[in-house]
């Protein structure tokens, strides 16, 4: 394009080096050229923003899903692998797809509340431990001071104390033996084991029901449970019948005419031949 900028305008009036040019002339290059110039970054601009169009398509094709569910069907398609966008492009790999794992349930995912294979069981009742009172002759009883209104447990445990505490508890159950088999003769040695527990029969007696004060504890506790035991299940098989005893320290002349048993530690036991024994 052409401007002449010489007066007059018109073909019958070129413009030559003697015409000079007129001032408004200048102007109108100028804002020609500025025309142009802002045309031509419109267009950049333009080619611009279609090229990011392009890349945003190219990335999104790149993401598509590569999973597809056909109709009427449960397993899913694998669509075709697509081409990485970008400069993976140009080394010609191709986008990993992950392969699909099939999922097996090991057991049943959901229960009704009505399985009873599901419904907790009920405990019995007797299967829950309820604890019991302990019966007051099971219950360590103090150490008596005399023998007058104890029980048999008592007296029989003060007869140990005094004459077996030092021995093995099988000799100290043998003892109480001996209590109990002469009190099974009520017309020869007494009624009732208390009543057998008298100063002619036991040395360790001072008087009638009385005695040494019991200052072990712990021989007492051994002494109440030996006594305990001969009660609950009788004389000792070691003993058998046997109603006597002594210390290998002394020789009682009665000793000639019995039957000897056993020998526990410190004491031999013997029994009557007339006796039960």
């Amino acid at each position: 394009m052409v401007l002449g900028c010489a007066w007059p305008l018109g073909p019958s009036a070129p413009v030559t080096r003697d015409r000079p040019r007129r001032p408004w002339c200048r102007s109108v290059s100028r804002g020609v050229a500025i025309g142009m110039a802002l045309l031509g970054l419109a267009a950049s601009a333009q080619d611009r923003s279609n090229a990011r169009a392009a890349l945003v398509e190219g990335r999104a094709a790149a993401t598509a899903p590569i999973a597809v569910l056909q109709p009427g069907t449960a397993q899913p398609t694998l669509a075709p692998p697509s081409r990485i966008q970008g400069p993976a492009a140009f080394r010609g790999e191709a986008l990993p797809r992950p392969r699909l794992r099939p999922f097996a349930a090991q057991g049943p995912l959901l229960a009704r509340v009505s399985d009873e294979a599901f419904r907790p069981r009920a405990r019995p009742v007797e299967a829950l431990f309820r604890p019991q009172a302990r019966p007051g002759d099971l219950l360590l009883p103090d150490p008596p001071r005399t023998l007058a209104g104890a029980s048999d447990l008592v007296c029989i445990a003060v007869a140990i104390y005094h004459e077996a505490r030092d021995q093995p508890l099988d000799g100290q159950l043998a003892v109480a033996s001996v209590i109990l088999n002469r009190a099974a003769l009520p017309d020869r040695w007494g009624g009732s084991p208390c009543a057998v527990i008298t100063p002619g029969q036991f040395s360790f007696l001072t008087g009638w029901g009385t005695f040494p004060p019991i200052e072990d504890r712990e021989a007492w506790a051994i002494a109440v449970e030996m006594a305990r035991e001969a009660l609950e299940r009788g004389p000792s098989p070691l003993v058998g019948r046997a109603d006597h005893y002594h210390t290998p320290a002394v020789h009682p002349r009665w000793g000639r005419d019995m039957v000897r048993v056993i020998q526990i530690d410190d004491h031999i036991f013997y029994a009557e031949p007339t006796g039960r024994g």
